[in-house]
């Protein structure tokens, strides 16, 4: 294999393990309350991202759709920081 082929191999598996770590990290830091008030499982995310390590092409896709989309909407609910419960009243943890 051409040296330049093995380096562009090599950054572009480097920058898909980064961007697997962030979503991964971004997942397990959001609340759950958090998800369920955007209408998200967040056990369904992290099945999808940890199968998404033996599908890397699919993973990437994942990643990219958890980063842009999913996590958007989440910190958005966990910003307002309202758990799921009597509306006004204090939130519950």
């Amino acid at each position: 294999m051409d040296s330049n082929v093995a380096t562009g191999v090599f950054l572009l598996e480097a920058f898909t393990a980064v961007l697997w770590l962030w979503a991964f990290i971004s997942m397990l830091l959001l609340p759950s309350w958090a998800y369920q008030n955007a209408g998200k499982s967040k056990a369904l995310w992290a099945v999808l991202l940890l199968v998404s390590l033996a599908l890397p092409v699919i993973g990437l896709v994942l990643c990219v759709w958890f980063i842009i989309s999913t996590s958007t909407k989440v910190r958005a609910q966990a910003r307002l920081d309202q758990h799921i419960g009597f509306p006004g009243g204090p939130p519950q943890y």
